[in-house]
């Protein structure tokens, strides 16, 4: 059965109020008990720098 055109408004709702504007973008989605749509988008991979630190134990 192919999707109703309120149904797809539904969807694209939620997904632009989680900030999403692609369904590839989206790592889960769930239709919650009260009508409502979860959206759990995918993470971009964070970066964590390594800061040296020069010791004063050793001078």
């Amino acid at each position: 059965m192919p999707p109703r055109p309120h149904e797809a408004l539904q969807r694209e709702t939620a997904l632009r109020e989680h900030g999403v504007s692609r369904t590839e973008q989206v790592a889960s989605a769930v239709l919650e008990i009260d009508g409502t749509i979860s959206v759990v988008p995918f993470q971009e991979p964070t970066v964590h720098k390594m800061r040296h630190v020069k010791s004063s134990r050793n001078r």
